[in-house]
């Protein structure tokens, strides 16, 4: 969902492949196709996560609910925040505003466990290392208030990092440093 088309185009537009799984274990992937549902802005730089039945009864018995937060238009911070639900084909078709992180941040390190969302670093003007966290209040879906994590924050400050989840421990690896500075380190904590 959403992204750039070129150097200068941002869009709000989304696809969705499918994965088979054959008998042996081998997969194929399907021809990408566009979702039926678009963000309210268009938007790159942003982070999308999912919450899943398994990780909280707020997800009802058989959603999975993807939300993107965090976004950078033609030049502009968004806080906007959107959710929606996927349908047994993979498609969105409604996407929904939700309560906006604070501060607002292009390039964060998005994750979901228990039916909270977690954001670490990205960048409002500076790189940071601000963290800050959400819990997913109903199947609606509708997510409750952004709040600092205390004390949670990453040691270095970094913009558009790989992130790998393992259970209940969360994994940020390299990014952006100030000045467009390419970052190797890797840090890791446990929800």
């Amino acid at each position: 969902v959403g992204g750039r088309t070129n150097a200068t185009t941002v869009t709000a537009a989304g696809e969705v492949a499918t994965v088979t799984i054959a008998a042996d274990g081998s997969q194929t992937l399907s021809s990408w196709r566009p979702l039926t549902a678009s963000l309210s802005q268009a938007r790159a730089e942003l982070c999308a996560m999912t919450i899943t039945p398994q990780d909280t009864p707020a997800a009802g018995t058989d959603h999975v609910v993807v939300f993107t937060t965090g976004r950078r238009g033609n030049g502009a911070l968004s806080g906007v925040a959107e959710a929606g639900l996927v349908g047994v084909d993979g498609d969105i078709t409604t996407l929904t505003t939700q309560a906006t992180p604070n501060p607002t941040r292009a390039g964060a390190g998005g994750f979901s466990a228990n039916g909270f969302l977690f954001l670490f670093g990205g960048a409002n003007g500076n790189v940071s290392n601000n963290d800050v966290s959400t819990s997913l209040v109903d199947d609606t879906p509708t997510l409750d208030g952004w709040n600092g994590l205390g004390g949670g924050s990453m040691t270095t400050a970094r913009r558009f990092p790989g992130t790998a989840q393992e259970s209940a421990f969360f994994f940020i690896a390299g990014g952006e440093a100030t000045g467009a500075v390419p970052l190797t380190s890797v840090e890791q904590t446990v929800q």
